[in-house]
């Protein structure tokens, strides 16, 4: 096997020449070599033992070695030599791809944590410019008078007289707002007789205009009787 040994250059080719030396070597099963070196230096697991012994991973010397005194191979020479060359076109030993990529991933999540800890930091300062500008508009809106302050006294009174002049209220019986046929469509000013034992309901003007009531025609404006009716009552006033 030592002519077969010096023209080994992949980890493939080495692999093939492993399965041999385990086959000649009864073929031991990976949990008995696994068993055989639980308590040594190298341990051979029974995923190691197969990657290496697959080709899908180039193993370290120390396995190769342990594997080999476990099939009964003195001389380690040739297969030391053998693996010198692979490990040049292969690369490093698994256990180093291990470690780089360990690294690498290490390096990975401290720049996602750097990476978070920005975005956190930006998202507290958005949040207290909002906030300060919030309050800022707030102080300015309680130290600014209000509209209504500004405008004189009188004119004040006055903008209140004319919405009640515009608006003004009248008063109808709850048979007449639910009922708009006969002589129910009708409403009373404030004191006329034929209201002293009926429950009045204040409604306005535009209120009585929608329901169709027309005054009383009993009453005048100021609440005096009336002398005569027309056709059966009066349309309500306009403002």
């Amino acid at each position: 096997m030592d002519h077969e040994l010096a023209s080994v250059t992949t980890r493939l080719e080495l692999a093939a020449l492993l399965r041999v030396v385990h086959l000649r070597a009864d073929h031991p099963s990976l949990r008995e070599l696994e068993i055989r070196t639980r308590n040594a230096p190298v341990r051979l697991s029974r995923s190691t033992t197969s990657d290496m012994l697959a080709g899908r991973r180039f193993p370290r010397k120390a396995v190769l070695l342990v594997f080999l005194g476990q099939c009964g191979i003195s001389g380690t020479a040739p297969w030391e030599r053998a693996w010198e060359r692979v490990a040049t076109t292969e690369g490093p030993p698994a256990n180093t791809d291990v470690q780089a990529v360990r690294q690498q991933c290490a390096g990975l999540l401290e720049a996602a944590r750097r990476q978070a800890d920005e975005i956190v930091a930006d998202a507290r300062r958005q949040a207290e410019a909002i906030v300060a500008a919030a309050r800022e508009n707030r102080s300015s809106y309680e130290s600014a008078p209000p509209a209504e302050a500004t405008k004189d006294p009188v004119s004040v009174r006055r903008s209140i007289a004319e919405i009640r002049r515009q608006n003004p209220l009248v008063y109808a019986t709850p048979a007449a707002l639910g009922n708009t046929f006969g002589k129910s469509r009708e409403y009373h000013r404030q004191g006329c007789r034929r209201t002293e034992n009926v429950k009045l309901t204040a409604v306005t003007l535009s209120e009585a205009r929608v329901k169709g009531l027309r005054r009383c025609p009993e009453c005048r404006p100021d609440g005096a009787p009336a002398q005569h009716a027309e056709h059966g009552g009066v349309e309500p006033e306009r403002s």
